[in-house]
């Protein structure tokens, strides 16, 4: 009985091959991994300042609906008295940027914070809201008669994300 050998296995050319082909794959494969947590990651970011402009909005509404009075109201601030467990306190909601002087306008830079603070406290102190706010083109804040309009535009890399909404004041 005799055995014969036949030709088995792989030539190292097609071994070089398919580790050629297994490389562009898993380089193809690594690159569009790449790209898809890039926009999880945007998409989270530009998420995530659309819920700080919402949070900041239904906050100023939460509040305002609440006002006893209306003290001050201009472009870029409103001031308001409400008792918010303390009793009667004025408050006031502000654009701030440490390069501008009050009162705004006119506004010198291109992006604002929103502020929340007692109206007694100066310029610039208070609890941030919201970052990154673009200049208003129209006012923030405008009063018609027992309703307040808010209109935020913020603005997250080269896109803006703009909230609007009315409030109507319960207390007036």
């Amino acid at each position: 009985m005799v055995f014969k050998m036949g030709k088995s296995g792989l030539s190292i050319v097609e071994m070089i091959s398919a580790l050629l082909l297994m490389s562009i794959l898993v380089l193809a494969l690594n690159q569009v991994y790449a790209l898809g947590l890039e926009l999880w990651q945007e998409g989270l970011e530009r998420n995530t300042a659309r819920n700080r402009l919402n949070q900041s909005v239904e906050l100023i509404s939460r509040l305002l609906r609440q006002a006893k009075s209306i003290d001050a109201i201009d472009q870029g601030s409103v001031t308001f008295t409400a008792d918010l467990g303390g009793g009667d306190t004025s408050y006031r909601f502000y654009l701030y940027n440490p390069s501008d002087a009050e009162p705004n306008p006119p506004y010198t830079q291109d992006t604002y914070e929103l502020k929340f603070a007692q109206a007694d406290i100066g310029y610039g102190e208070g609890s941030v809201l919201a970052s990154d706010i673009e200049v208003p083109e129209t006012a923030v804040f405008t009063q018609l008669s027992d309703l307040i309009v808010v209109d935020l535009t913020g603005k997250y890399s080269d896109q803006q994300l703009t909230i609007r909404t009315n409030i109507g004041l319960r207390n007036l």
